[in-house]
């Protein structure tokens, strides 16, 4: 139980008005099991709101990884919902998801025989034409997140040549170029 104790009415006005934010990423009851039985996750529900940073904390094992996947979109569940923005995420063809949601693995994929430019403008993919062709827009996205993780200077280099940190670095940079709602960080 949690008592709050404020001077004035506007406190809790305030807080009342905060706890009425409707959730953008919605779990209802949603559980999972791996085929072999070695684990579950059973009766979920949460609600994230816009503009907070969450935390999913635990031990190795756990589920915090598979919570992601089942929040991204990327493994359903056996049981429950997950909505974004109110509307069920079956509902969602894959490019309106990644325009909200964008999800990076603890693994991503080891490596990619692209520049690092080409890298960062993956994120863009789900905004282009169907043809997949860039527009300025998406030029200028790309540009400016590669300054705001300070990839500028590695734009030309090979994603499979660098560094540990500087591949983060970019693949940070990539789902930031994405522009979701909802950023799922693994």
């Amino acid at each position: 139980m949690v008592t709050i104790f404020a001077p004035e009415n506007w406190f809790y006005h305030v807080l009342e008005s905060l706890c009425e934010m409707k959730s953008i990423l919605s779990l209802n009851n949603c559980s999972f099991e791996y085929s072999n039985g070695d684990f579950r996750l059973s009766a979920v529900s949460l609600g994230i709101k816009r503009g907070r940073v969450y935390g999913i904390v635990g031990p190795n094992g756990s589920g915090k990884s598979t919570l992601l996947r089942i929040m991204a979109g990327i493994t359903q569940p056996d049981g429950g919902s997950v909505s974004v923005n109110g509307r069920p995420i079956q509902h969602c063809s894959r490019r309106e998801l990644a325009r909200q949601v964008a999800f990076l693995p603890q693994n991503p994929a080891p490596s990619y025989d692209l520049s690092v430019r080409e890298v960062v403008g993956l994120g863009r993919y789900p905004h282009q034409s169907g043809l997949g062709l860039r527009g300025k827009e998406d030029q200028h996205v790309i540009e400016r997140t590669m300054k705001e993780t300070e990839c500028e200077g590695l734009a030309t280099r090979y994603f499979s040549t660098l560094s540990g940190g500087e591949r983060q670095r970019v693949l940070v940079a990539s789902v930031l170029a994405q522009e979701p709602s909802i950023l799922l960080l693994d």
